[in-house]
């Protein structure tokens, strides 16, 4: 995190997990936008 009053950068809380997403959802993302080679695609 970044306190733009002292120009400071520290470490900023723990965010919980997630436990699920949408059911109607598609993993990695909206299948209708997420390329066919995403995988390849990362590095």
């Amino acid at each position: 995190m970044f306190d733009y009053r002292t120009e400071a950068v520290f470490e900023g809380p723990s965010l919980a997990a997630p436990t699920h997403h949408p059911l109607g959802q598609t993993t990695p993302g909206p299948a209708d936008r997420v390329p066919t080679d995403w995988e390849s695609q990362l590095g």
